[in-house]
């Protein structure tokens, strides 16, 4: 009788094989979403990184539009003009891109003017290198909020080893 009262036992809880797939389940499920952030903080990053040095580019036009060249242009200038984002300055002429990346406007030969970009050596910053520099390097690029620009040759050697490099604006 005891043992068919065992049987009619209703069993409690999971056995071992049972709570080893809840936790290989619970696994890949937090594995994804870790992913998934990574993936969205990666383009994340990259837009606003690409917003940064765009806007102020087209601010830069803006600034010198009735000047022959742009002569007087650097970072001071452009921050004081309101042409980045807040989050982009710091101090006075330090213009901040995601990924510990820097970006520095200056004149350039020909009535155009150059954004040097400077990225760190991490996965983040070799893919915003890539994805600022993407396009045929040498001709004109037309990049977000449609300023167009130039990238060299050396830009895509400079992405592997996030060394710094040139963004040449057209007029």
């Amino acid at each position: 009788m005891k043992i068919e009262k065992m049987k009619a036992a209703r069993k409690r809880g999971a056995d071992m094989t049972q709570a080893l797939l809840y936790a290989a389940f619970a696994i890949v499920v937090l594995i994804s979403v870790l992913a998934m952030y990574q993936v969205v903080t990666l383009n994340s990053n990259k837009t606003v990184a690409a917003r940064t040095v765009s806007t102020a580019a087209q601010e830069a036009r803006t600034l010198f539009r009735n000047s022959a060249d742009f002569t007087g242009l650097d970072n001071a200038t452009l921050i004081q003009a309101g042409a980045v984002p807040t989050d982009a300055i710091s101090g006075t002429s330090t213009i901040t891109l995601p990924y510990g990346g820097t970006v520095v406007y200056a004149p350039a030969t020909d009535g155009k003017f150059q954004a040097t970009v400077t990225l760190s050596n991490t996965r983040g910053g070799k893919a915003l290198c890539t994805f600022l520099s993407s396009g045929t390097y040498g001709q004109v690029i037309t990049g977000p909020m449609g300023a167009e620009y130039t990238v060299p040759a050396a830009a895509k050697a400079g992405c592997a080893t996030a060394a710094p490099f040139t963004v040449v604006y057209e007029r």
